[in-house]
């Protein structure tokens, strides 16, 4: 998947004029800079010369089907940062969400979950299900504060639940791991 996703970005990259950075992201910043930007300019004098001095955005009409290419590298490149991440996310740009820039529906990774859930040990079971059928939900909050995920995990949204035998659990949409 990782060659699948460094070759979406190439291509969108060149349709969008940015051909410097698509070399660097082929040819891993092996290019000098003078070397790459002789190569940016003559493919821009020859196939994009309305970009003489500058590029296209990802979202440019410009692009044209690049910017499906970069709809699902986007996908790719967020999955493969959570996946190589122990399943967490992190506050950088491989772990965004992807934009929606076409028409075209954004493709989804079988079995990918952006969300962890994390269940209540059986021995606080019954407490945490009383206070929840009591309303008493700043205890329950109170009680779960005291579980060791709550120390190492936070995330943008958590929710409690509970699954199809009825225990309950915290749902952390898109966890990250504390800067502890």
């Amino acid at each position: 998947m990782g060659v699948i996703n460094t070759a979406l970005e190439v291509y969108y990259r060149l349709k969008a004029g940015q051909v410097g950075i698509a070399l660097d992201v082929a040819y891993d910043h092996k290019l000098q800079y003078n070397d790459r930007e002789q190569i940016e300019k003559l493919v821009k004098d020859k196939a994009l010369p309305e970009l003489y001095d500058g590029y296209y955005v990802y979202n440019s009409e410009q692009i044209g089907a690049a910017r499906i290419a970069y709809e699902i590298e986007s996908v790719f490149r967020r999955y493969l940062a959570v996946k190589g991440n122990g399943g967490y996310f992190k506050f950088e740009r491989d772990f965004h969400a992807p934009l929606k820039v076409s028409n075209e529906p954004l493709p989804e990774i079988e079995g990918f979950s952006e969300y962890k859930d994390f269940y209540l040990p059986d021995e606080m079971q019954g407490e945490a299900r009383s206070l929840f059928c009591g309303g008493k939900y700043k205890d329950l909050w109170a009680l779960v504060d005291t579980l060791p995920f709550r120390k190492t995990v936070e995330g943008v949204t958590s929710q409690m639940l509970f699954d199809d035998r009825g225990k309950l659990f915290v749902r952390v949409n898109e966890p990250k791991l504390k800067n502890l």
